[in-house]
């Protein structure tokens, strides 16, 4: 009879592991957000992962959850609101 581990360490062992798509879609970004991932792939390939400082590990995570969304980000729009006013 095997344990709950072992079960656990099959069923682990059976699921195929996951890989990130090959082709990520870049038109998702604005060019403001291309260059700046292009910033931060080369400093991690002059520092590592390890040497990123704490804005640039922000700013990529954001690039990375819009470029592997399943749905396309909508895009920030600035609503005003205008208001008339009556005096008496």
């Amino acid at each position: 009879m095997s344990t709950a581990r072992q079960r656990l360490g099959r069923l682990e062992g059976a699921v195929p592991y996951r890989q990130e798509p090959d082709d990520v879609d870049v038109h998702r970004l604005t060019p403001p957000q291309r260059e700046r991932c292009a910033e931060i792939s080369e400093r991690v390939a002059l520092v590592g992962m390890e040497g990123l400082s704490d804005r640039e590990v922000e700013d990529g995570a954001k690039l990375a959850g819009i470029l592997v969304a399943p749905v396309w980000p909508i895009p920030e729009t600035r609503t005003v609101e205008i208001t008339t006013w009556r005096t008496r």
